[in-house]
């Protein structure tokens, strides 16, 4: 059974590089890069203001 994360919507991608990078996406949404490391306070603030976000239309 998978974990749950406790940042829904948040996926962890790995570049060319191989490092990982993280990626807010939600339907509807645009994709933003969180600042800050995971789970920093910094990160934690950016995550809240794209849950609270309007839906991007097209």
């Amino acid at each position: 059974m998978p974990r749950k994360t406790p940042f829904p919507y948040i996926h962890r991608v790995t570049d060319r590089y191989g490092c990982f990078r993280f990626y807010f996406r939600r339907p509807g949404y645009p994709s933003v890069p969180p600042p800050g490391l995971y789970g920093s306070v910094e990160f934690i603030a950016a995550y809240q203001a794209a849950m609270a976000a309007k839906p991007h239309r097209r």
